[in-house]
């Protein structure tokens, strides 16, 4: 009969979000986390980042310190804020912004009123970081006895394990915001930088440009202008897959061009579509 050691037993998370999210304003992220005998703390950090500045409890006007200003902020958007937040502010008077790996630390579980669920969170910012850029958020769950586990890596490699790719949504919307990529037979591949004014040569640079290991392009937006487009034969998809990411990503995702398809806009009527031989 096997006896119960919980110093053997490794926690259990899971994300609460969906594996790809965009991020537009102070979010809160986190995971639902269990162990026999309980969770102490969740870390959550970026992977492969450089130091980042620490996002400090109570700033409310973001200027890095905890002071007579977010006191004032309070204040002036009460209704807005409550008592929870005057909280904060108090609790961490004086606290000053410093560079770490970690983004923000849970240390109870609370319900996520975004999801509807109890978990482990902290509050994320996406205004210290570059619109658009894919940003992995990773965690380490502590059990107060047992094996800690980590959330990390690309879903693709760890899909049970992963961490959570979040894109910081810092664009101002308005009516001329256009995120699409755009191809024209006046376009160039090798200058261009998939806009209106500066379009690429072909289809299959926007369709893969930019990505590195581990990312997909699902979701992406392509736009055709006037002129006619040749999609490349199955020989030349798989090496402009592997020239613009990875053998991994050329391997494990055969019909990612048809996932392109499906989600992309042609923008003009005056364009057509054809194979190469």
């Amino acid at each position: 009969m096997t006896t119960y050691k919980p110093e053997n037993e490794t926690a259990i998370a899971y994300w609460t979000r969906p594996q790809y999210i965009d991020v537009s304003g102070k979010t809160n992220i986190g995971v639902a986390a269990y162990a026999l005998e309980g969770i102490e703390k969740v870390e959550f950090y970026l992977q492969d980042a450089d130091k980042i500045p620490t996002q400090l409890s109570g700033d409310f006007n973001l200027d890095g310190k905890v002071n007579v200003r977010d006191l004032n902020y309070i204040l002036a958007n009460w209704g807005t804020v409550g008592p929870r937040d005057l909280v904060k502010v108090l609790s961490n008077w004086g606290a000053e912004q410093e560079d770490s790996d970690i983004l923000g630390v849970a240390t109870e579980e609370r319900l996520n009123e975004e999801t509807g669920e109890l978990e482990w969170f902290f509050e994320f910012n996406p205004v210290q970081f570059k619109h658009g850029e894919r940003l992995r958020i990773c965690a380490k769950v502590y059990p107060k006895v047992g094996i800690p586990l980590e959330l990390k890596g690309s879903f693709l490699d760890y899909p049970s394990i992963c961490g959570l790719d979040v894109f910081p949504n810092n664009q101002t919307w308005g009516p001329d915001y256009d995120p699409a990529f755009y191809v024209s037979g006046k376009g160039n591949d090798e200058t261009g930088d998939g806009s209106r004014e500066n379009p690429f040569a072909t289809i299959h640079k926007a369709a893969y440009h930019g990505l590195v290991k581990g990312d997909t392009n699902a979701g992406r937006v392509i736009k055709l202008l006037e002129g006619e487009h040749k999609l490349a034969s199955n020989s030349e998809d798989r090496d402009l897959r592997s020239v613009n990411s990875t053998s991994r990503m050329s391997t494990s995702y055969p019909l990612q061009w048809k996932m392109v398809m499906a989600y992309s806009t042609v923008e003009d009527k005056a364009c057509t579509v054809s194979t190469t031989a």
